[in-house]
């Protein structure tokens, strides 16, 4: 699998697939991504490994901060990365 550059852009949104959502890995962490989430890309992306970005999500008001594929959003308008 070829893997997409590495973003950037700082505060760029992002949307999490429908596919991200659904494994069960996800599912086990302490705030899962859900389907179709709105993201922020971190402005820290050092010691991020290529083909990964670190992003902000979560509800509204308390965001935290993971480290998820690049395979796993896209852009505003539906574009994979």
């Amino acid at each position: 699998m070829k893997h997409p550059k590495v973003i950037a852009v700082k505060n760029r949104l992002l949307i999490a697939t429908v596919e991200v959502a659904q494994v069960s890995w996800n599912k086990h962490l302490p705030t899962p991504l859900t389907a179709n989430e709105k993201v922020i890309v971190d402005k820290e992306q050092t010691n991020v490994g290529k083909g990964f970005i670190k992003v902000l999500h979560g509800p509204k008001g308390s965001k935290v901060v993971s480290v998820f594929s690049q395979d796993h959003f896209t852009d505003i308008k539906g574009t994979p990365l």
